[in-house]
Parts: C-alpha cells; sequence; structure tokens
C-alpha cells in the first residue's frame, strides 16, 4: 500500500498539472508539432470525419501528456503504424494519458485533465463521443462485449457497458488507486495501482493488484509473483498478460516486460522479455495483426514516462529496436493500435 509521503507526493504533483491545464481552451496549432505532411485537428466539432487516407492504414496513437501552458497542451498522434510515419496530430486535449482501442478500431483516450473519454473512429478526425470520468489515467476495452473499463485515479474502476452510457463502478480497498488495467481475451479486467508517475519517487512501494473476473461483481485482491514498480500497463499478448515494469523478474538493471499466467485466480509466471533503450518503463501496445486471439509479433511505444520518442521492437524476442518514431512525439505517456480491418 501506499503511505501518505506518496500521496503528498503525486498529488502536489497532479495538482500543478490541473491547475497549469485550467486555462480556457484555445485553437492554434502547436509549431514544430505537426510535419507539413501531417493534419492539426481541433477537438471541437462533434461529429466523425473520416480521412480517406488514413483509415486505410494500420494506426498506432501516442498520447503527449504536454498540458503545461496556455500555447502547448497535450495531443495525440497518428502514425501509420509500418510506415511509422506521422499523419494527423488530434489537438484539444489538457492532459492525455491513456489510449485504447474497440473491437470495430474506435480509438479512446483519457483526459486526466478534462475528466473524461474521447472517442474517434479509426482514422477519424473529430471524436463521435466523450464520456465523463474522474482524473482517468488508463483504459482497456473487452474485446468481446465492447465495454470500456477506466481507471480513475482514487476513484475506482469506471466499466461503461458496451462503451457508452452511464458506468459501474468498482473499488477495492486493497488497492492504494487505480493507475492500469487490461483485459484478456475472456473478459477477465486485472487493474493495478501501479506508482507509476517517477521511478526516483522515494516512497514508491511495489505494485498491488485486483482482478475482475468475467461476469464478477466485484474486484478481488490477486498476488503476482515477484515484485513490480511504475506499472505503466497492463497488457494482453493473445496468450499471457503483459506487465511493463521494474520487476523482480527482469534480468537487466532496468525495466521489462513480465509475462503472467493465470489460472483459478492464481497468477504464475511465465517468461520475460528484455528491451533494448527500454530505461523506464513504457506503456507500449501490442501488435498481433488484428487478431486477439493471437500471440503479439510486435511491441511499440515510449520507452519510459514523458519520452520524446516511440520505438518497436519484435516480440516476444525483443532486445533492440527495429523502429523507431521522432516526429511530434513529445512527452509521450501511451500508445494504442488501431486496425484497417474490423475485427
Amino acid at each position: 500500500m501506499l503511505g501518505l509521503s506518496r500521496y503528498a507526493v503525486v498529488t502536489s504533483m497532479v495538482g500543478m498539472s490541473l491547475v497549469a491545464c485550467s486555462v480556457s481552451p484555445q485553437v492554434r496549432a502547436i509549431p514544430g508539432l505537426a510535419s507539413s505532411a501531417a493534419k492539426v485537428v481541433v477537438r471541437e466539432h462533434w461529429r466523425a470525419r473520416m480521412d480517406g487516407g488514413a483509415a486505410k492504414w494500420d494506426l498506432l496513437y501516442v498520447s503527449n501528456d504536454i498540458g503545461t501552458s496556455r500555447q502547448q497542451r497535450g495531443t495525440v498522434g497518428v502514425y501509420r503504424y509500418w510506415q511509422q510515419t506521422l499523419v494527423q496530430t488530434l489537438y484539444g486535449f489538457k492532459v492525455p494519458r491513456g489510449a485504447c482501442v474497440d473491437a470495430a478500431n474506435n480509438v479512446y483516450i483519457t483526459d486526466f485533465g478534462a475528466d473524461d473519454v474521447v472517442e474517434y473512429a479509426h482514422g477519424g478526425e473529430t471524436p463521435i463521443r466523450t464520456l465523463a470520468a474522474y482524473a482517468p489515467l488508463s483504459c482497456a476495452v473487452d474485446q468481446r462485449s465492447g465495454d470500456l473499463a477506466v481507471a480513475n485515479w482514487f476513484k475506482g474502476v469506471s466499466i461503461y457497458r458496451h462503451g457508452t452510457g452511464e458506468p459501474r463502478t468498482y473499488t477495492d480497498s486493497f488497492l492504494a488507486g487505480y493507475y492500469a488495467l487490461g483485459y484478456d481475451s475472456n473478459d477477465n479486467l486485472l487493474v493495478t495501482d501501479g506508482c507509476g508517475y517517477y521511478n526516483s519517487d522515494p516512497t514508491c512501494l511495489p505494485a498491488d493488484f485486483a482482478y475482475l473476473p468475467s461476469k464478477a461483481k466485484s474486484l478481488v485482491a490477486i498476488g503476482l509473483p515477484g515484485y513490480y514498480l511504475n506499472v505503466s500497463a497492463i497488457l494482453w499478448d493473445g496468450r499471457y498478460w503483459v506487465i511493463p515494469a521494474w520487476a523482480e523478474t527482469c534480468k537487466i538493471s532496468y525495466a521489462c516486460l513480465t509475462r503472467i499466467g493465470i489460472s483459478g485466480g492464481k497468477a504464475t509466471y511465465v517468461s520475460t522479455t528484455n528491451l533494448n533503450d527500454f530505461d523506464d518503463p513504457g506503456a507500449v501496445a501490442v501488435y498481433n495483426d488484428d487478431n486477439p486471439k493471437q500471440q503479439a509479433t510486435q511491441i511499440a511505444g515510449p520507452p519510459g514516462f514523458y519520452s520524446n520518442i516511440v520505438y518497436f521492437w519484435n516480440y516476444p524476442r525483443g532486445r533492440k529496436p527495429v523502429g523507431r518514431i521522432t516526429d511530434g512525439v513529445q512527452a509521450a505517456r501511451d500508445a494504442a493500435i488501431s486496425y484497417r480491418t474490423v475485427r
């Protein structure tokens, strides 16, 4: 569990961020953020409009939490996945954090500063829906039911049935907060309190986890083998849970990906993937060729908190990156992959 000093540190940091982001919205491009070939999109027209070019490709969405002044607010960069090129920038956020995708390839972005979750169609330039939330940090979508789960910092886990309407909120006294979460392919949800702000925080204690089995009515505490610090995301690679974190299971001196199996409410260690240039536990995304039951073949995302680069690695081999993006990447926090075909 978190100590009082950790609450104080984190609350102070977030409070300063929200004060800085409380100014009235301004419609302007961010100088130098979008390339000449990319589009800067303002989140003001609440209707969906497809970009005929972008919608034809697998797309990587990267949230940039740079909301620290009137001139610079958070953005979301949209990239052609395989070409690793910026095609458009979604603008108008305060503090965009989490990113996730449903089976129809609609993309959800959690805006921590605006207390909402914004939904875009694949390749869309303007939102198709916004959902009220409370300091949302991350999100995940159950690919079978379409249920959207949102981690609302200290408020709980809110689940929007079929991704819309009023949510049902789950809490668990075992967790000190709600930071990262993810679904497997059998509708089970794994949640952590993470300790994921700064790895230099001396009060950061090993993360605790909770589990919401399919059709269950409450979260239950679950212990994972080893310890995990700064859990940035919880992923499903098609076969196993994947935990990006500083962990006891890492065979190197920095963060790694730990694969975990859960059966009958018991978690077991499977294996570890080490990623070169992955100094901090970045919130990476898994690429599984549009088949959520097939094990991922690549991993993509920022190598750490507030990174100005996005790497691509082969998976589960890992090690040396096989690609990189820097165009438009500023203070990246999360990544999600939207496919060109509907699952």
